[in-house]
């Protein structure tokens, strides 16, 4: 029997409370039930939340590791990659979006897209009518995320502008120590996270690495940023210590700071 190999993906985590996995998967298995000469690899890549816009997805994510076991030659020829769409495996330019699918069947894994019941292969390479379908598809999918993208920073825009005029804090978001006050006109400092904060900031005057910060936050069992103890990790110990920390309250931390240049 030859392999099929399941990716799925979507941009944004509130989709996981939606349709889009369920849906994908139901593709998938529908698939299978009518091509029963190939069977369906236990591992599944998925990327749940990364964006294939910027290429996210091929950068950090089950994607990437995807074509990298195809680069290695690592899945054999005559497999399968099934998807619901072309727009799953790339939103990008169509420069990079098409170069993707071109190495996939280059390397002789073919391409379901599961939506439309397309099977690409690496005949289509030499096909001009599979090529042009395959860039008209990425080419639409470029732009709906552009247009996304231009609605949501006009509807940001909106937001700031209503924010500005009304005085009122437009969104719940803010930093890990600080809590939207019931007027919703300014901040709360939690003073047990923003002492967390400042032990960071002493402990790098101090002259102590990221890695070393680290390991002090955890053996004392401090808190990270998502509330669990000793999960911190330097990376994020660096990110906090290299952005600005602009707080007009210098009880919280001494004004206007950048750390880690």
């Amino acid at each position: 029997m030859k392999r099929a190999i399941a990716y799925l993906r979507f941009s944004s985590l509130t989709q996981l409370q939606g349709d889009s996995v369920r849906r994908q998967k139901r593709l998938i298995d529908e698939w299978l039930k009518q091509h029963t000469d190939y069977y369906l690899d236990p591992v599944t890549f998925e990327d749940l939340g990364l964006s294939a816009w910027r290429g996210e997805h091929a950068a950090r994510g089950a994607f990437s590791a995807f074509m990298e076991a195809v680069q290695r030659n690592l899945i054999e020829s005559g497999s399968v990659l099934l998807i619901e769409s072309l727009d799953r495996l790339s939103r990008e330019k169509i420069g990079d979006a098409t170069g993707r699918l071109h190495a996939i069947l280059k390397a002789g894994i073919d391409v379901v897209t599961l939506s439309d019941s397309t099977h690409y292969t690496r005949d289509s390479l030499d096909d001009p009518f599979a090529i042009i379908r395959a860039i008209l598809i990425a080419q639409r999918a470029n732009e709906e995320s552009e247009i996304k993208l231009k609605r949501m920073r006009a509807a940001w825009a909106e937001k700031r502008r209503e924010a500005a005029q009304s005085g009122r804090v437009m969104t719940a978001k803010c930093p890990y120590w600080l809590r939207v006050n019931d007027a919703r006109n300014g901040f709360d400092i939690l003073e047990d996270r923003a002492d967390i904060i400042r032990l960071i900031f002493r402990l790098r005057l101090e002259g102590l690495s990221y890695g070393r910060i680290c390991r002090e936050l955890n053996e004392r069992g401090t808190e990270n940023l998502r509330g669990r103890a000793s999960k911190w990790h330097s990376a994020s110990v660096e990110r906090l210590i290299k952005n600005e920390i602009r707080h007009r309250d210098p009880a919280v931390f001494p004004p206007y700071y950048r750390f880690g240049r």
